[in-house]
């Protein structure tokens, strides 16, 4: 009986929770949705050296490979058309989609501070 009432008070309580606006994360951490100003400076500079000689960063139409302008905005990528999703632009980074180069000895940290900046695109 004892069970019962708790597996009651929990529902209550998550029913309540998702009422005011709560919600339940199992997982990981969520990383914080605004990065610093200087991550993203540098994803800057990482974008201008390794990707702007076939990107655009600006604009949405295609140099050599797509424009990037509201990548992460879009539900798909550009010619993969895979989910646009931060683990799904990193693999395409590291071991890219047709045409594209490969950055597999890109540092993890220019990465993350490229995938950064493409956040603020």
């Amino acid at each position: 009986m004892k069970t019962v009432f708790l597996y009651g008070l929990c529902l209550i309580a998550v029913a309540g929770l998702g009422y005011f606006g709560g919600e339940l994360v199992y997982g990981q951490k969520v990383p914080s949705a605004k990065p610093d100003d200087s991550l993203i400076r540098q994803g800057a500079g990482v974008f201008s050296a390794s990707c702007s000689a076939c990107h655009f960063a600006d604009k949405s139409e295609s140099k050599i490979g797509p424009g990037l302008k509201g990548i992460f905005q879009t539900s798909k990528l550009p010619t993969s058309s895979w989910s646009t999703t931060e683990a799904n632009v990193r693999k395409q980074i590291k071991t890219p989609y047709k045409n594209m180069p490969p950055f597999a000895n890109l540092p993890e940290d220019k990465v993350n501070a490229l995938i950064a900046y493409l956040k603020t695109l």
